[in-house]
């Protein structure tokens, strides 16, 4: 006669397996996360590398972020793609290209960002909206630890045309306009062409000047110097 499980017995092995299930999720959510935050380091390096291309045929200087071109906007995302690295937008209605793996929607330019600081930014064709002059590769303080490309906040960002104020936003404790989407990690490639992941909250604290960190900090084409206190305060991220 086949012994039969009681129903103590049966209530046991569903705890059981209960347990092991709330143990193995989140370790296998987090596998997921850092899979996707791989992932995203890599579509970072290939926009650095197409970005180090573009360096190599444009006399030491970086893809500009905006540009007047023919009588209409031209972003990066277009000029970038002529150097092997299609970026995912609707604003060319790039709909196959790479974007990070962890950003749900559609972004009109990008989730990820270039530095107006590196990368040219022109006024739009009808003259308006901000521009930044740029400086090339050699006359930089320091490309090492200089901001070029990173995941962007938000999830239908209008790219470059938002990307020049703080990183951090103070009231409600997120990455105002440097991606929280990895835990509060972002994938970042610098000026010099490496790239990294570094965490997002230690952005917090770090004044207006982040994006002239290693750029230029002394004042010159209208900039102010920047304060020696607020370069001591900025993060490194290694």
């Amino acid at each position: 006669m086949k012994q039969k499980f009681t129903l103590i017995e049966l209530l046991v092995v569903i705890a059981i397996i209960a347990i092991l299930a709330a143990m193995l999720l989140p370790a296998l959510s987090a596998a997921r996360e850092s899979g996707k935050q791989s992932n995203c380091l890599g579509n970072i390096k290939q926009i650095a590398t197409a970005n180090q291309l573009y360096l190599q045929d444009n006399d030491d200087y970086a893809v500009p972020s905006r540009q007047q071109w023919a009588g209409a906007n031209r972003y990066w995302m277009r000029t970038l793609n002529d150097y092997g690295v299609r970026v995912r937008n609707t604003q060319h209605d790039y709909e196959d290209g790479i974007q990070c793996p962890a950003a749900y929607g559609n972004f009109k330019y990008s989730s990820y960002d270039l530095n107006p600081r590196v990368h040219l930014l022109q006024k739009n064709v009808n003259n308006t909206g901000s521009s930044y002059t740029v400086f090339q590769m050699a006359n930089m303080v320091d490309p090492s630890v200089a901001f070029s490309i990173f995941d962007l906040a938000g999830s239908t960002a209008y790219g470059s045309q938002y990307m020049y104020n703080s990183a951090w936003d103070d009231a409600s404790y997120e990455g105002y306009h440097v991606g929280v989407r990895h835990n509060y990690r972002f994938s970042v490639a610098f000026a010099d062409g490496h790239a990294i992941v570094g965490e997002t909250k230690k952005l917090k604290g770090a004044s207006g000047h982040f994006l002239r960190h290693g750029v230029n900090h002394d004042a010159v084409k209208g900039l102010a110097k920047i304060p020696e206190s607020d370069l001591k305060k900025f993060p490194r991220f290694e």
